[in-house]
């Protein structure tokens, strides 16, 4: 039973939240925008790019930082964080 203050949340799993976790899955993994696009089925990129804006900024985030390990010569995991301090934090 959910509280009266707080919004009732329906967890089953259904097209929606399958698409979005779709979506999210790509873009973690450094699918482009216009792939996400038109796998997705959207009509606009602008669609894609203002759904997903914040994992996409991650993406970007990330991307900085696999160029910033290149070139202070750390290694670069696949798939993974660079950690360009040198450091193990």
């Amino acid at each position: 039973m959910t509280p009266s203050h707080l919004p009732s949340v329906d967890l089953k799993p259904g097209q929606h939240q399958l698409r979005h976790f779709y979506a999210s899955a790509e873009i973690a993994d450094g699918v482009a925008a216009t792939e996400v696009q038109k796998r997705l089925g959207h009509k606009n990129l602008r669609t894609t790019v203002e759904t997903y804006h914040h994992l996409f900024e991650d993406q970007e985030d990330r991307a900085a930082e696999r160029v910033n390990a290149r070139m202070v010569g750390l290694p670069i995991v696949p798939g993974g964080d660079s950690d360009a301090t040198g450091t193990d934090g």
